[in-house]
């Protein structure tokens, strides 16, 4: 009842993630190519669009400036790594379903290993799950339901990750 068609990073810069939209349209393909097999049938009980991205921010003192923009820390004092997650619920614009919009922003510490290589990182990611209610658990979306909420989640996810760009500006540039 859960069908993951996912884009991973593999190298170690994220160059070879394609954008959202261009992913989308594989997506609709594999989606299209299932549903031949399955006409007039509700394949889903949840859709969604999740993506993760490294902000490449370099400097620690952007990191730290990052932070006190977006945490309240009562103990003012900078950290080494941090979490902040936030819900935010719509009706969707093309069918009657509630779209929740999950977004984690986390300054995350440790290694990559790419082709027998250690590679140290310190970075602000950006994770959004962008899906629909989880009410119930009864196939209720068809082909042309998936469309329709791939469409929404990209403007409801680009729309996102530009504030939260704007929000993670640093005022300084080194």
């Amino acid at each position: 009842d859960k069908l993951d068609i996912i884009q991973q990073m593999t190298d170690e810069n994220g160059t070879n993630i394609d954008n959202i939209v261009n992913f989308i349209e594989k997506v609709e393909k594999i989606l299209t190519s299932v549903s031949s097999k399955f006409p007039k049938t509700k394949l889903f009980n949840r859709l969604a669009l999740v993506s993760s991205y490294f902000m490449n921010v370099d400097l620690i003192k952007h990191k730290n400036e990052i932070y006190k923009n977006l945490i309240n820390d009562p103990f003012n004092q900078d950290s080494k790594e941090w979490s902040l997650r936030i819900v935010h619920n719509s009706d969707s614009k093309s069918f009657d379903e509630i779209i929740n919009n999950i977004i984690t922003i986390d300054r995350i510490q440790g290694q990559m290993s790419n082709q027998n290589k250690i590679k140290e990182f310190d970075d602000i990611k950006v994770s959004m799950d962008i899906n629909t209610d989880d009410k119930t658990s009864s196939l209720r979306f068809n082909i042309e339901n998936a469309f329709s909420f791939f469409k929404e989640a990209i403007v409801l996810h680009d729309n996102t990750l530009s504030k939260i760009e704007e929000k993670i500006k640093v005022s300084s540039v080194d």
